[in-house]
């Protein structure tokens, strides 16, 4: 994958700006995770949100998750800001993510949260705000970013010069309470009268086997589980670190809304699968879980995984209040539509390379262990 040059950027950004001068008086900044205006960029990304999708069940995007998402790495990430006379009117963010690509390439971040203010939307600031946030990475030293897409299409896609849309990957949802789930997806009568179909043919929260047991996540599980997903992950050019530290607060934040766990299964005294993920909050009484990893051990029996993510799921409902899980097929390999799970939406994982990374392939990316952000 051919990596995108400094100059390269600098030239997008010159012909956007020749184009529309007036974007030339805007005051950029980049900034961490940590020092960042947290507060305006979250309300800036649920006003553009707001405006697209609605009142649609979506991604709670508040500092809290932010921080959360600061938490899992020991990276700072970067945070793309830009200002006008009326204060900030865009943000781009780069999430922190711990990877492993054979090689020292510096940091790797997941780009979310590309939006601007109303008052400038239909002009080029979202291009060159794209641009300058490649040249905040780039000056960070970073080697390469993902990204969603969300499509309607199945084919593969490339956007240019180290621009790639990857792989397809649904975003399943299963109903935990029926009736929160249809009223909050604002669901005709049928469907949600397939919704307690479903979750009546595929029941959450079974009893496990005897052998095998369900506990929370403890930071005294750190080492023990690190080394587990990390034996666990099929082979790839790139791989997921995990490490004892950032797995630990990963798995305990707690703040605002915004409450993770991990749960840890086990036979015979053995870890032979995990699961992990965050309350999304999406009112102030409503949540689902996002689930962002649920990886088992390659012996154990389809029937002992499903029995697993029912447990998972009654816990999520049960413990923690969720209504729903959702997840994305790209963080659990089990065959989600045939465990009652609905496939809601799609999108294209991508990537750009600011650095020369050769285990970067088309292959590579598409196989990326990467939850939905």
């Amino acid at each position: 994958m051919a990596a995108v040059t400094r100059r390269f950027v600098e030239k997008q950004a010159e012909r956007l700006l020749r184009q529309t001068p007036s974007l030339a008086e805007l005051r950029w900044r980049a900034h961490t995770l940590s020092d960042a205006p947290l507060e305006d960029v979250c309300a800036l990304i649920q006003d553009a949100w707001q405006r697209v999708y609605g009142n649609r069940i979506r991604i709670a995007f508040t500092p809290a998750l932010l921080r959360y998402a600061a938490a899992c790495s020991e990276e700072p990430g970067v945070v793309t800001t830009v200002e006008d006379g009326e204060g900030l009117c865009g943000v781009m963010l780069g999430l922190p993510m711990e990877w492993e690509t054979g090689a020292d390439h510096g940091p790797i971040t997941l780009s979310t949260g590309l939006c601007m203010a109303a008052r400038h939307e239909g002009g080029h600031l979202v291009e060159l705000l794209l641009a300058k946030h490649g040249l905040n990475l780039i000056e960070a030293g970073h080697a390469f970013n993902f990204h969603w897409r969300a499509t309607a299409s199945d084919r593969e896609e490339t956007g240019g010069k180290g621009l790639m849309h990857v792989r397809r990957i649904p975003l399943y949802a299963k109903p935990l309470r029926c009736a929160t789930a249809a009223r909050l997806g604002n669901l005709p009568l049928w469907k949600g009268m397939g919704l307690r179909w479903l979750a009546l043919r595929h029941r959450s929260g079974r009893a496990l086997p005897a052998s095998l047991s369900m506990n929370l996540f403890a930071p005294e599980d750190a080492h023990e589980c690190a080394a587990f997903l990390t034996a666990q992950q099929p082979p790839n050019g790139i791989r997921r670190r995990f490490s004892p530290a950032p797995l630990t607060r990963r798995c305990t934040f707690d703040e605002d809304g915004i409450r993770a766990a991990g749960l840890v299964f086990r036979e015979a005294g053995r870890i032979v699968g995990m699961t992990w993920g965050y309350v999304n909050p999406v009112s102030d009484t409503d949540a689902y879980w996002a689930l962002d990893g649920s990886v088992f051990h390659t012996e154990l029996s389809a029937a002992r995984r499903a029995a697993c993510l029912s447990a998972m799921e009654g816990h999520a409902r049960d413990a923690l209040g969720c209504f729903a899980v959702m997840t994305p097929g790209s963080v659990c390999g089990e065959p989600l539509d045939r465990l009652g799970y609905i496939a809601v939406r799609h999108y294209h994982v991508g990537a750009v390379a600011y650095q020369e990374v050769p285990a970067l392939t088309r292959e590579n990316i598409g196989g990326a262990f990467l939850e939905l952000r």
